[in-house]
């Protein structure tokens, strides 16, 4: 891959799809051609498109028509240590556990739900095709960048160094809510986590830790809250670090993910608020975006969103509301 800024670090584009079906790939295709068209076509970035199934080469040629950078693609059948169930879950149980959360929430019964989150919150951080990276824009197919991104009169300015120079290790646009039916034991798994290592304990009460997005201040109780992952930029440090890695694993063997539906940006939020400051992350707020099922956030700034196909007064409310515990 070419690295327009390998001097100081390396950084792509990261998003995984299940394969080239109309449905799925014409989503790819539009969210690479958006991230182009309001970004990428000033920095040639490249592009990591992870597939479940092996894409055509029509597929690849199509894709790398839209961009300015270089693209890796990277196929995951048969890397069962990658996507797949975890090395201690029960087939039975996880069945069972699909069968009785298909009605009461969002992807209760998807199997590739699961395989994506455990992927996304843990396995893939340890792949080689992102081995020499530094950063990822981790992006979902179908997603929106309504704004010219950092867009000014003398220079368009980029988020991946603005990570790299004000050393952030995570960002996002939205905050939202986990249904607590998709993630009753989350909490207390963590907390487990938290009783086995005392000296988190006390980072978990200093002013600047991130600690009461997840849990009340007032009474201690889960929040609900997460950093939305479908519009996320990394420091691949804090994912790869022995303490995420700690993290994952105590997460992975308790088998939430396939016995009860934890999404990825729970579980990365869990891990955030146990090892990260406030400074450490970063909201982006000068960044339009909107995610799948109707959630925006346009910039608030009027000479922002007048260059925007968006306006802020359709912002999603719980972004706000779930950011409150942070002040």
């Amino acid at each position: 891959m070419h690295h327009p800024q390998a001097s100081m670090y390396k950084a792509a584009f990261m998003t995984l799809i299940q394969g080239d079906s109309v449905d799925d790939f014409g989503l790819l295709l539009r969210t690479v051609r958006d991230l182009e068209d309001s970004f990428n076509h000033a920095h040639g970035y490249p592009f990591v498109i992870f597939s479940v199934d092996p894409l055509s080469t029509r597929a690849k040629e199509l894709v790398a028509s839209l961009t300015s950078g270089t693209v890796h693609f990277e196929t995951l059948h048969g890397q069962q240590q990658f996507y797949g169930y975890g090395p201690e879950t029960q087939l039975g149980k996880a069945v069972k556990a699909r069968h009785q959360l298909k009605d009461q929430v969002d992807e209760g019964d998807s199997k590739t739900f699961r395989f994506n989150a455990r992927f996304m919150a843990g396995t893939l951080y340890q792949h080689p095709a992102l081995k020499e990276l530094d950063y990822i824009w981790r992006f979902q197919p179908g997603t929106h960048y309504p704004c010219p991104i950092f867009e000014e009169e003398q220079a368009t300015k980029d988020p991946f160094y603005y990570m790299y120079k004000h050393q952030k290790k995570l960002s996002f646009s939205l905050t939202v809510r986990e249904p607590i039916q998709a993630a009753p034991t989350l909490f207390q798994t963590v907390t487990d986590y938290i009783n086995k290592h005392p000296a988190i304990q006390s980072r978990l009460t200093q002013r600047d830790s991130l600690w009461p997005l997840v849990a009340s201040k007032e009474d201690g109780q889960y929040t609900q809250c997460e950093f939305s992952s479908s519009f996320q930029i990394a420091d691949l440090s804090f994912f790869r670090s022995d303490q995420y890695q700690s993290f994952f694993d105590h997460i992975d063997k308790a088998n939430g993910i396939f016995y009860e539906r934890w999404s990825d940006s729970a579980i990365q939020s869990m891990g955030a608020a146990l090892f990260l400051k406030k400074q450490d992350i970063h909201r982006w707020e000068d960044v339009g975006y909107r995610g799948l099922g109707g959630l925006l956030y346009c910039p608030t700034n009027p000479d922002l969103w007048s260059r925007c196909d968006c306006r802020p007064e359709y912002n999603f409310d719980d972004s706000r509301t779930c950011l409150a515990f942070l002040a």
